[in-house]
């Protein structure tokens, strides 16, 4: 890895190359931490060296009950207008209003309390770490890990994640570009190698 690598005692910048700021596991936000630190909510361990991959990011579509509620709104406030006249047609229809403005905000509650996450995967202090869109998250100790490859569809590039119990993990959607997933697997392959050789050097002793 190329660059300036920062001191422990220096200020949290980002994860690279995503330039992500906040604990890939909870969301916490990191800004003002030192570099190397756990997240303060979950534990999460970071330093320099973690990096993360944030896949292509959704655009924000509009609140369901807004989409659903916006035609008809619409139409019944024209019908309310003519059929009870203006004076009372225009009661009707603010009244319909604050009813829709209720159903709205209780919509937004909803979706405020269960936010869309974008896709990440990254590799952390002697781990590597995966969350889908649901929050969920996954990791998977280095020392479990045998080998990372890149695997090549018809219906997009794989990530593989192969264990040392010959079991395997396929990972699709979590990365921006076939190149983005190369980089992972490389910064992957050589992070394994570093600790692999690590372990058995420390065995040695």
């Amino acid at each position: 890895m190329s660059g300036e690598i920062a001191s422990p005692a220096s200020a949290f910048a980002g994860f690279q190359p995503a330039g992500w700021t906040e604990c890939p596991i909870c969301e916490y936000s990191l800004k003002g931490l030192p570099a190397v630190h756990a997240c303060p909510e979950c534990g999460f361990r970071y330093d320099t060296n973690t990096r993360i991959w944030i896949a292509e990011p959704r655009k924000k579509q509009p609140s369901d009950a807004r989409v659903v509620i916006f035609i008809p709104l619409t139409v019944i406030g024209f019908l309310a207008v003519r059929w009870a006249g203006p004076i009372l047609g225009v009661i009707l229809y603010l009244i319909l209003l604050l009813l829709v403005g209720a159903i709205i905000k209780l919509d937004d509650r909803r979706r405020s309390a269960h936010p869309w996450s974008p896709p990440l995967i990254g590799i952390g202090v002697e781990v590597i770490f995966h969350r889908c869109s649901k929050g969920k998250v996954r990791i998977w100790p280095l020392q479990d890990i045998k080998d990372v490859r890149q695997l090549i569809s018809s219906d997009g590039d794989v990530l593989c994640l192969e264990l040392k119990d010959d079991r395997s993990r396929m990972l699709k959607n979590s990365f921006r570009s076939s190149k983005a997933m190369q980089a992972f697997v490389d910064t992957a392959k050589a992070r394994l190698a570093g600790f692999q050789g690590g372990h058995e050097s420390s065995n040695r002793d």
